[in-house]
């Protein structure tokens, strides 16, 4: 009697089984399987759809439709067409949500100062002695000396020249749009760091007195070789640039931020553009 009934019962479970593997109905389109006949009518109802758009499959539909005649779906299979394309747009935008937060995860991973510091090597250090071996040339002393010209235009013609026509892995100066206003510098120990508001102000008064002696040397050049006259005139316009020079002070917020943010928008860099991968600020 026990054998009986175990064999009863594995009949029973291997029949059960039969069952279940009978109820596997396959797309004939995309050959998905569905466990039951009404997931698949709604299925198939689109997937024909697709399948002739992707395939120019007009002609190969499931029930053959005459050639002067279009299939147009009825109400009642328009609204199973629906139903499936909205649960393709919630699948496909909870994938699109996971993409997000992975890549907002990776955002995480990579520092910009290590990029930086691993992958550009600039021969010059953003340092006491670059800026002090700046010459001040007299296209340099003709942007103060010119009347509607000040000292940012001629720290800006300075600049130019020695920073920012520099290739961006040969500048000791680097800058991210994905920033705004953070300079990062190349210092004397040959790691890239953000550039403080006090090591700004160092450099800064460094190129001043640059200038100042320049401008000075330009003026005692002038004296010993103009006549009586164009040195009176050439004694006002250095008057007047020394007055511009002398009234620059590099602590004062508005000063420095102006400063600063020229700087910036000059040498900026969109990192996106450099490499793949997002940075962490």
């Amino acid at each position: 009697m026990q054998s009986t009934k175990t064999n009863a019962n594995a009949n029973t479970n291997t029949n059960t089984q039969v069952i279940k593997r009978s109820n596997n109905y396959p797309c004939e389109f995309c050959g998905k399987n569905y466990k039951s006949k009404s997931s698949i009518r709604k299925h198939e109802l689109l997937c024909e759809i697709i399948y002739d758009t992707n395939n120019n499959n007009k002609n190969k539909r499931k029930k053959e439709q005459d050639d002067d005649q279009e299939f147009i779906p009825s109400a009642k299979q328009m609204y199973h067409i629906i139903v499936e394309l909205s649960s393709k747009y919630v699948q496909l935008q909870d994938k699109v949500n996971m993409m997000a937060s992975f890549v907002q995860e990776k955002k995480k991973k990579i520092n910009v100062k290590d990029w930086l510091n691993n992958h550009v090597k600039p021969e010059v250090q953003f340092n006491k002695t670059f800026f002090q071996n700046i010459a001040i040339v007299d296209t340099d002393i003709s942007c103060i000396t010119s009347g509607s010209n000040n000292f940012y235009d001629m720290l800006h013609m300075i600049l130019s020249r020695v920073l920012y026509s520099k290739e961006e892995k040969e500048r000791p100066l680097f800058a991210l749009t994905q920033r705004p206003n953070c300079l990062y510098i190349y210092d004397e120990e040959q790691r890239w760091q953000e550039l403080t508001q006090e090591r700004l102000i160092y450099v800064l008064n460094i190129i001043h007195f640059n200038c100042v002696k320049a401008l000075s040397a330009w003026n005692k050049r002038n004296l010993s070789t103009k006549s009586r006259n164009e040195n009176e005139i050439l004694a006002d316009i250095y008057s007047k640039a020394t007055i511009k020079m002398m009234s620059i002070d590099f602590k004062r917020e508005l000063t420095l931020s102006r400063i600063k943010g020229s700087i910036y928008e000059n040498v900026k860099q969109d990192m996106k553009a450099l490499v793949q991968v997002e940075f962490e600020f």
